[in-house]
């Protein structure tokens, strides 16, 4: 059996926790209301293993979070954003073909 080609994994003395999967960019009414109603949105990030990336990051330990997310401007804000935390983001892929993942909440 043989390891992970060199540059395509988090290094395990570096990390406590490794998390996978998918994160998005949020948007959030600025106030309560019909969709039609609110007139502007926040811009966050979402997605269960990010969150819990930055939490362990913020708490102290080292976090990774591994993850694919669209070569676009959203990817961008929410890469920056996760390591902002200080959460290792050295794996995560971007992807040419595939935008990454929005969702309004309302």
């Amino acid at each position: 059996m043989s390891g992970p080609a060199a540059g395509t994994a988090v290094a395990a003395t570096t990390t406590d926790v490794v998390c996978l999967g998918e994160s998005m960019v949020t948007f959030l009414p600025s106030q309560p209301g019909r969709l039609a109603d609110v007139p502007s949105f926040g811009r966050g990030i979402g997605g269960a293993e990010s969150n819990v990336a930055c939490a362990l990051a913020a708490a102290g330990h080292r976090a990774a979070w591994v993850g694919r997310v669209g070569a676009d401007g959203f990817g961008d804000h929410l890469v920056e954003t996760i390591a902002s935390y200080g959460v290792d983001t050295s794996a995560v892929r971007r992807d040419p073909v595939r935008p990454t993942g929005i969702y309004f909440r309302t």
